[in-house]
């Protein structure tokens, strides 16, 4: 009966510490699980913004060029016209 008893309270306790590893194991897996998920979406979220970011400042910068790129041409156009208006009176009046 003693033996048996004994028997019974080392299986019990075998059990108990079984489960409790069982539960600490699991813990800490679903811990390191959402960690690393945190993680992932956090270098995801970064890498999205600064993609965004940069991509953004790239076309800004494309704009600005291309309003550049206008004025510069109508600038070109404007010029020109005063060359050719100057030519054109010069030969109105007839100096050569």
């Amino acid at each position: 009966y003693v033996f048996f008893m004994y028997s019974l309270y080392i299986l019990y306790i075998f059990f108990i510490y079984s489960l409790y590893i069982l539960y600490i194991f699991f813990i800490y897996s679903l811990y390191i699980l959402y960690v690393f998920f945190m993680y992932s979406l956090y270098i995801l979220y970064i890498f999205f913004i600064y993609s965004l970011y940069i991509l953004y400042i790239f076309l800004y910068i494309l704009l600005y060029s291309f309003i550049f790129f206008y004025i510069l041409l109508y600038s070109f156009i404007f010029f020109y016209i005063l060359l050719y208006s100057f030519i054109l009176s010069k030969d109105c009046i007839g100096i050569n």
